[in-house]
C-alpha cells in the first residue's frame, strides 16, 4: 500500500478498535476548549471600563447610579461588585463576605469542565499505548502462527495499529494539555482581575465611607440580583 496515498479515514481504520474512544476524547476535548472560550468571551466585563462609569458615580455620592450601572452591566466583575455595594450598608464585613460568596461562584463558572481537559489529555494518551500494545500482540501472534522465517508485510497490519494509535492518541493529548494551560492561565488572571477591582472598591469606600456623604444619597437595598 502506497503510504502516500492513504486517506485519514484509511489511517483511522488502520488503528483499530481503540481509535473509536480516541475520536470520542477529541470531540469531548473540542467541546470543552470552544464552551470555556464561549463562558471567557460572555462573561468579560473590561475592568477599567467598568471602574471608570463605577468610580464616577461614586465620586458624585450617586449610589443608586452606580448599583443600577453594575445591575445592568453584564459579565462576572459587576456582579461582585454589585454584591458588595448591595450590602455595604449592612457593614463592611457581612459585604466582604456575600461578595468573596459571589466570587467563588464566578470562579466557580470559569473553571467549570477545567479539569476535564488533562483527564482527556491523559486518557488519549494512555489508550494510544494499549492500541500500541494490542497492534504488537497481533503481530507477535502471526510470528507466533508461521513458526519460521514470517513475510515482514503478513507484520505490518498490527504494527500499523501500534503506530497509528499512539499517533493519534498525542495527536489528541498535546493540543488538548496546551488548551488546558492557556485556559487555565486566561481564568487565573479574570480571577485576579475581580479580586483586584473588589479591593479597590473597598479601599475607596473606606477612604470615601457613604455615611459621609449625607442622607442626600441614600445607598438602596435591590431587591434581586443581577
Amino acid at each position: 500500500m502506497d503510504m502516500q496515498s492513504v486517506g485519514i479515514v484509511e489511517y483511522y481504520k488502520l488503528g483499530g478498535v481503540f481509535m473509536h474512544p480516541i475520536l470520542v476524547l477529541s470531540v469531548l476535548a473540542l467541546a470543552f476548549v470552544l464552551e470555556r472560550l464561549y463562558v471567557l468571551a460572555r462573561t468579560k466585563a473590561p475592568e477599567r471600563l467598568v471602574w471608570g462609569r463605577l468610580e464616577a458615580f461614586l465620586e458624585r455620592g450617586d449610589f443608586s447610579r452606580a448599583l443600577s450601572f453594575l445591575e445592568l452591566s453584564k459579565g462576572l466583575l459587576p456582579r461582585v461588585l454589585w454584591t458588595y455595594l448591595a450590602h455595604y450598608r449592612e457593614g463592611e464585613a457581612n459585604a466582604l463576605e456575600s461578595a468573596e460568596i459571589e466570587a467563588s461562584r464566578a470562579a466557580q463558572v470559569l473553571e467549570r469542565h477545567l479539569r476535564a481537559l488533562p483527564n482527556i489529555a491523559n486518557l488519549s494518551t494512555m489508550l494510544g499505548l494499549l492500541g500500541t500494545i494490542s497492534g504488537l500482540i497481533k503481530a507477535f501472534f502471526v510470528i507466533q502462527g508461521h513458526g519460521g522465517p514470517v513475510d515482514p508485510s503478513l507484520l505490518a497490519g498490527g504494527i500499523a495499529e501500534a503506530m497509528i494509535t499512539t499517533y493519534f492518541g498525542l495527536v489528541v493529548a498535546i493540543p488538548t494539555s496546551a488548551c488546558h494551560g492557556l485556559l487555565e492561565g486566561a481564568i487565573e488572571a479574570r480571577i485576579q482581575e475581580i479580586e483586584l477591582a473588589l479591593g479597590k472598591l473597598r479601599a475607596y469606600l473606606e477612604a470615601s465611607p457613604f455615611s459621609s456623604m449625607g442622607s442626600d444619597h441614600p445607598l438602596p437595598q435591590p431587591s434581586k440580583a443581577p
